[in-house]
């Protein structure tokens, strides 16, 4: 399966959640992170249950501090 994350490809071996899928990316604390797929925002409480889709297009953004 074939994404894209904050604009770079990505294959995908098998059939994941949203969840999975940011865990092995960012191997850290998740706090602070937001996420769209296709442009729609996906509250953390749906994470667990969102399934990646072939040809999806997923932005994380992580909150920062500082001014």
């Amino acid at each position: 399966m074939k994404i894209e994350i904050n604009g770079g490809p990505k294959t995908l071996e098998k059939e994941t959640t949203l969840l999975v899928l940011i865990r092995d990316i960012l191997e850290e604390n998740m706090n602070g992170i937001a996420v769209a797929i296709n442009g729609a925002v996906i509250p953390k409480t749906k994470w667990e249950i969102t399934y990646i889709q072939n040809d999806d297009r997923i932005e994380l953004v992580r909150a920062t501090q500082g001014g």
